[in-house]
């Protein structure tokens, strides 16, 4: 098969492809990267091919030849990341520990913050984030809705403004 020939046939059944390799990957962008290793494979291997009408079924049986080949790869892959972590810690370490110093030091900086804000504010925003609801929040508060919400909005924007002009960065 020629170039230009090789070309026409891809351009045609290339969505058709692209949907097999979706189904395959169950994701777009992975879908396209081997979409794009098979079209490589299958242009190398042009001249083997003979039938014309079964271009997508021959173009398929790569694209499938060439997901399971990925697919053990990363499987022996894994499996090999898996038994040097369990033989050598330095290799791959599996443990992680949380700085609680540093997290002592950002709740001491908040509640800091948050003592120059009226009381009654902060409380609304302290139950929004313990996980109340707006609606559960003006029950208890026995105020409306849209009070919850400025309430909320304010402390929010306060305590960024706060931080910022103190030079902490904490994610908003």
């Amino acid at each position: 098969m020629t170039t230009k020939a090789f070309s026409k046939y891809y351009e045609q059944n290339s969505n058709d492809l692209l949907r097999f390799a979706n189904k395959l990957t169950k994701s777009d962008s992975d879908a396209k990267d081997l979409m794009q290793d098979a079209a490589i494979k299958a242009y190398r291997k042009r001249k083997s091919f003979h039938a014309r009408s079964k271009f997508k079924s021959w173009f398929s049986t790569i694209l499938y030849n060439t997901f399971i080949n990925r697919y053990r790869r990363k499987s022996r892959r894994r499996a090999l990341l898996n038994e040097q972590a369990f033989t050598s810690g330095l290799f791959f370490n599996q443990t992680t520990t949380i700085n609680e110093g540093l997290e002592k030091l950002k709740k001491a900086d908040l509640s800091k913050f948050m003592k120059s804000i009226s009381k009654v504010n902060v409380e609304a925003f302290q139950l929004y984030e313990r996980g109340y609801s707006y609606q559960e929040i003006c029950e208890i508060q026995q105020i409306p809705i849209g009070t919850v919400k400025s309430r909320i909005y304010f402390v929010r924007n306060r305590m960024k403004k706060l931080l910022k002009e103190a030079n902490l960065h904490v994610a908003a």
